[in-house]
Protein backbone atom coordinates (compact mmCIF):
# COMPACT_ATOMS: atom_id res chain seq x y z
CA UNK A 1 0.00 0.00 0.00
CA UNK A 2 1.19 3.51 -0.63
CA UNK A 3 1.37 6.06 2.18
CA UNK A 4 2.00 9.79 1.97
CA UNK A 5 4.03 9.64 5.13
CA UNK A 6 6.82 7.21 5.70
CA UNK A 7 7.16 3.85 7.42
CA UNK A 8 4.51 2.83 9.86
CA UNK A 9 6.99 1.25 12.24
CA UNK A 10 5.91 -1.23 14.90
CA UNK A 11 5.23 0.34 18.29
CA UNK A 12 4.02 -0.94 21.63
CA UNK A 13 2.29 2.25 22.73
CA UNK A 14 -1.05 1.88 20.89
CA UNK A 15 -2.92 1.22 24.14
CA UNK A 16 -1.40 4.39 25.57
CA UNK A 17 -2.72 6.80 22.96
CA UNK A 18 -5.56 7.88 25.22
CA UNK A 19 -5.62 8.34 28.95
CA UNK A 20 -9.31 9.15 29.19
CA UNK A 21 -11.96 6.62 30.15
CA UNK A 22 -15.53 7.36 29.03
CA UNK A 23 -17.92 7.91 31.87
CA UNK A 24 -20.46 5.19 32.56
CA UNK A 25 -23.83 6.42 33.71
CA UNK A 26 -26.58 4.40 35.34
CA UNK A 27 -30.02 6.00 35.11
CA UNK A 28 -33.12 5.44 37.21
CA UNK A 29 -36.73 6.66 36.78
CA UNK A 30 -37.18 10.23 37.93
CA UNK A 31 -40.06 9.27 40.21
CA UNK A 32 -41.98 6.19 41.23
CA UNK A 33 -45.78 6.21 41.00
CA UNK A 34 -47.70 5.12 44.07
CA UNK A 35 -50.97 3.24 43.97
CA UNK A 36 -54.00 5.30 45.09
CA UNK A 37 -55.39 4.46 48.53
CA UNK A 38 -58.77 2.74 48.61
CA UNK A 39 -61.28 2.37 51.45
CA UNK A 40 -60.03 0.07 54.15
CA UNK A 41 -56.68 -0.40 52.45
CA UNK A 42 -53.55 1.37 53.53
CA UNK A 43 -51.23 2.17 50.64
CA UNK A 44 -47.56 1.70 51.39
CA UNK A 45 -44.78 3.76 49.86
CA UNK A 46 -42.41 1.99 47.47
CA UNK A 47 -39.06 0.86 48.78
CA UNK A 48 -36.33 3.46 48.64
CA UNK A 49 -34.02 3.20 45.64
CA UNK A 50 -30.30 3.75 45.55
CA UNK A 51 -29.12 6.87 43.78
CA UNK A 52 -27.36 6.17 40.47
CA UNK A 53 -23.60 5.85 40.59
CA UNK A 54 -21.68 7.83 38.01
CA UNK A 55 -18.12 6.85 37.19
CA UNK A 56 -15.98 9.83 36.31
CA UNK A 57 -12.85 9.77 34.18
CA UNK A 58 -9.48 10.26 35.85
CA UNK A 59 -8.14 13.80 36.09
CA UNK A 60 -6.41 15.11 33.04
CA UNK A 61 -2.67 14.62 32.91
CA UNK A 62 0.03 16.35 30.98
CA UNK A 63 0.52 15.23 27.39
CA UNK A 64 3.35 12.87 26.51
CA UNK A 65 6.84 14.18 26.00
CA UNK A 66 7.88 14.22 22.35
CA UNK A 67 11.15 14.33 20.53
CA UNK A 68 12.53 17.75 19.63
CA UNK A 69 12.29 17.06 15.91
CA UNK A 70 10.69 14.40 13.78
CA UNK A 71 13.00 11.46 13.01
CA UNK A 72 13.83 11.06 9.35
CA UNK A 73 14.73 8.20 7.08
CA UNK A 74 16.53 9.00 3.86
CA UNK A 75 15.52 12.63 4.49
CA UNK A 76 11.83 11.79 4.87
CA UNK A 77 10.00 12.50 8.17
CA UNK A 78 8.54 9.66 10.21
CA UNK A 79 5.36 11.44 11.31
CA UNK A 80 5.32 14.95 12.85
CA UNK A 81 7.48 15.54 15.92
CA UNK A 82 4.41 15.83 18.19
CA UNK A 83 2.80 12.61 16.88
CA UNK A 84 2.14 9.94 19.52
CA UNK A 85 4.27 7.46 17.57
CA UNK A 86 7.29 9.70 18.20
CA UNK A 87 6.73 9.90 21.96
CA UNK A 88 9.35 8.12 24.10
CA UNK A 89 7.43 5.22 25.61
CA UNK A 90 9.14 5.49 28.98
CA UNK A 91 7.76 9.02 29.45
CA UNK A 92 4.11 8.14 28.80
CA UNK A 93 1.59 7.95 31.61
CA UNK A 94 0.43 4.48 32.54
CA UNK A 95 -3.07 3.91 31.17
CA UNK A 96 -5.82 3.57 33.76
CA UNK A 97 -6.69 0.16 32.32
CA UNK A 98 -3.08 -1.04 32.12
CA UNK A 99 -3.46 -3.70 34.83
CA UNK A 100 -6.58 -5.07 33.11
CA UNK A 101 -4.79 -5.23 29.75
CA UNK A 102 -1.86 -7.08 31.30
CA UNK A 103 -4.16 -9.50 33.10
CA UNK A 104 -6.12 -10.21 29.90
CA UNK A 105 -2.97 -10.87 27.89
CA UNK A 106 -1.36 -12.78 30.74
CA UNK A 107 1.23 -11.36 33.13
CA UNK A 108 3.62 -14.25 32.39
CA UNK A 109 3.31 -14.10 28.60
CA UNK A 110 6.29 -12.78 26.65
CA UNK A 111 5.95 -9.83 24.28
CA UNK A 112 6.29 -11.06 20.71
CA UNK A 113 7.86 -8.14 18.89
CA UNK A 114 7.97 -9.39 15.31
CA UNK A 115 11.08 -7.56 14.23
CA UNK A 116 14.78 -7.96 14.75
CA UNK A 117 17.94 -9.02 13.01
CA UNK A 118 19.78 -12.20 12.22
CA UNK A 119 18.19 -15.38 10.89
CA UNK A 120 15.43 -17.83 11.81
CA UNK A 121 15.12 -21.22 10.12
CA UNK A 122 17.67 -20.14 7.56
CA UNK A 123 15.88 -16.94 6.54
CA UNK A 124 16.48 -13.31 7.53
CA UNK A 125 14.31 -11.87 10.31
CA UNK A 126 12.29 -8.68 9.87
CA UNK A 127 10.89 -6.79 6.90
CA UNK A 128 13.63 -5.13 4.84
CA UNK A 129 13.21 -2.03 2.72
CA UNK A 130 15.13 -0.35 -0.05
CA UNK A 131 15.56 3.38 -0.73
CA UNK A 132 15.04 4.39 -4.35
CA UNK A 133 15.25 7.78 -6.09
CA UNK A 134 12.23 9.47 -7.59
CA UNK A 135 13.64 8.60 -11.00
CA UNK A 136 13.45 4.87 -10.34
CA UNK A 137 11.65 3.19 -13.25
CA UNK A 138 8.19 2.00 -12.22
CA UNK A 139 6.90 -1.47 -12.96
CA UNK A 140 3.36 -2.70 -13.52
CA UNK A 141 2.39 -5.40 -11.01
CA UNK A 142 -0.19 -8.14 -11.56
CA UNK A 143 -2.24 -7.78 -8.33
CA UNK A 144 -4.45 -10.64 -7.10
CA UNK A 145 -6.54 -8.31 -4.90
CA UNK A 146 -6.53 -5.47 -7.39
CA UNK A 147 -9.80 -4.04 -6.10
CA UNK A 148 -8.20 -3.56 -2.66
CA UNK A 149 -4.83 -2.31 -3.86
CA UNK A 150 -3.25 0.79 -5.33
CA UNK A 151 -2.93 0.03 -9.05
CA UNK A 152 0.69 1.16 -9.31
CA UNK A 153 3.03 1.11 -11.08
CA UNK A 154 5.63 0.47 -8.37
CA UNK A 155 9.29 1.60 -8.30
CA UNK A 156 10.81 -1.88 -7.95
CA UNK A 157 14.57 -1.89 -8.43
CA UNK A 158 16.57 -4.84 -9.69
CA UNK A 159 16.87 -7.56 -7.03
CA UNK A 160 14.92 -5.83 -4.21
CA UNK A 161 15.19 -7.29 -0.68
CA UNK A 162 12.25 -9.55 0.13
CA UNK A 163 10.92 -10.42 3.57
CA UNK A 164 12.23 -13.88 4.42
CA UNK A 165 14.66 -13.87 1.51
CA UNK A 166 14.22 -14.60 -2.20
CA UNK A 167 13.17 -18.20 -1.56
CA UNK A 168 10.66 -17.39 1.21
CA UNK A 169 7.17 -18.87 1.07
CA UNK A 170 5.59 -16.56 3.68
CA UNK A 171 4.43 -12.94 3.43
CA UNK A 172 7.26 -11.83 1.11
CA UNK A 173 6.75 -8.10 1.66
CA UNK A 174 8.73 -5.66 -0.48
CA UNK A 175 9.03 -2.06 0.74
CA UNK A 176 10.40 0.73 -1.42
CA UNK A 177 10.96 4.26 -0.13
CA UNK A 178 11.00 7.01 -2.74
CA UNK A 179 13.41 9.42 -1.05
CA UNK A 180 12.64 12.31 -3.41
CA UNK A 181 8.85 12.28 -3.06
CA UNK A 182 8.84 10.69 0.42
CA UNK A 183 6.36 8.00 -0.60
CA UNK A 184 6.46 4.48 0.77
CA UNK A 185 5.39 1.64 -1.53
CA UNK A 186 4.58 -1.86 -0.29
CA UNK A 187 3.80 -5.18 -1.92
CA UNK A 188 2.53 -8.31 -0.17
CA UNK A 189 3.52 -11.78 -1.35
CA UNK A 190 5.51 -10.40 -4.22
CA UNK A 191 7.09 -12.76 -6.76
CA UNK A 192 9.16 -12.03 -9.85
CA UNK A 193 7.55 -13.23 -13.05
CA UNK A 194 9.46 -15.25 -15.63
CA UNK A 195 10.33 -12.99 -18.51
CA UNK A 196 10.15 -9.84 -16.39
CA UNK A 197 7.69 -8.04 -14.19
CA UNK A 198 6.14 -8.88 -10.83
CA UNK A 199 3.01 -10.35 -9.33
CA UNK A 200 1.71 -9.80 -5.80
CA UNK A 201 -1.35 -10.53 -3.70
CA UNK A 202 -1.77 -6.86 -2.77
CA UNK A 203 -0.07 -3.49 -2.86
Amino acid sequence: MRASTVLTLLAVASALCSNATPSVRSTAPASAATAPASAGVTASAPAATTAPVIATPPPATAGPAVVAASPTLAGCPLFPADNIWNAPVDTLNVHVNSAAYVQTIGPDVNVHADFGSGEWDGGPIGIPFVVVPGSQAKTAVDLYWDDESDPGPYPIPADPPIEGGPDATGDRHILMLDSDDCVLYELYRAFPVDGGGWSADGG
